[in-house]
């Protein structure tokens, strides 16, 4: 319904070709597959349609992992992996910073954080050694 109300009948044509990228690709090729496709759709500034749109590319990517046993800690990594994408891209509209200002700063961020986890993974499994 949303495909149809961004970019009219055309859109039925892009959700049959994802369709089909799903059931012959992978659900990560299918999303990637999605994400040029919809490169190519006439928005027209329908930006809650193209949010729409985002939020299945995202369900299809998602839907991967229910088949595997620990599936709620491979969502949470990608719902995180892409809220960090879209928090770069919303600071650079709204600091009106250059794109790859904001992801530099972004970056450095990220990679202090996920250094702090790692150190307190290793203390939590016991893997650090006691120096005398």
């Amino acid at each position: 319904m949303a495909a149809v109300w961004l970019a009219g009948p055309i859109a039925l044509v892009f959700v049959g070709v994802l369709g089909l990228g799903v059931v012959v690709l992978s659900s990560p090729f299918a999303f990637a597959l999605g994400q040029v496709l919809l490169l190519g759709l006439p928005t027209d500034g329908a930006v809650i349609a193209i949010v729409i749109v985002e939020c299945g590319l995202c369900c299809i990517l998602l839907s991967e992992y229910s088949l595997l046993d620990n599936s709620g800690r491979y969502q949470l990594g990608t719902v995180m992996a892409l809220a960090i994408l879209g928090g770069i891209g919303v600071a650079a509209l709204v600091l009106s910073e250059q794109l790859w200002v904001v992801a530099a700063v972004w970056t450095a961020l990220i990679a202090f954080v996920a250094y702090g986890l790692h150190r307190v993974e290793l203390v939590q499994l016991n893997l650090v050694r006691q120096e005398t």
